[in-house]
């Protein structure tokens, strides 16, 4: 193991800059796939809703049985009722539910969304394809599996336990 260290490149080293953030200016969503769900002979696919606060880290999930708009737009709702109040800015990271079109800088948004956002009165803002870590950290992947632990779902082992190592 020392010999294979000595040998193997060491891979560079990245420079985070530590973004802060008033209590309700900032949020992250995005969509957690957590396998399949059968019910007698129909399968279904379980994903989990997930906003993150920027500022608190705190979490709201929920559960739905496909990432279609209706529940996209539910699962808005319901955080900014669990949460008691809406972010200034939710950001996307290149969810088909948020973004239609991206070329470059310029981002299309989906009208539904720009709807809800107009209605709500927050500004959606996409993460950089490929700096989603740097703009738009997935905070909530490694606090997934304790963040749900309560779920009949994890309990089943329907989880991304393998996935975060808890």
């Amino acid at each position: 193991r020392e010999v294979v260290a000595t040998i193997r490149p060491r891979p560079k080293a990245e420079a985070y800059l530590r973004l802060s953030m008033l209590p309700g200016e900032q949020a992250q969503v995005d969509w957690a796939h957590f396998g399949k769900l059968r019910h007698g002979r129909a399968e279904r696919t379980l994903m989990a809703f997930v906003v993150v606060l920027s500022w608190s880290r705190r979490v709201f999930v929920r559960f739905f049985l496909d990432a279609r708009m209706p529940s996209f737009l539910r699962g808005h709702v319901q955080a900014f009722e669990r949460l008691g109040g809406v972010p200034r800015v939710l950001l996307y990271d290149n969810l088909r539910s948020a973004v239609l079109e991206r070329r470059g800088d310029l981002i299309r948004f989906h009208p539904t969304l720009l709807a809800l956002a107009a209605h709500y009165r927050f500004a959606p803002r996409p993460c950089a394809p490929a700096l989603a870590s740097a703009t738009c950290p997935p905070i909530w992947q490694s606090r997934m599996c304790s963040a749900v632990s309560w779920c009949a779902c994890c309990r089943a082992g329907i989880c991304a336990r393998d996935r975060c190592g808890s």
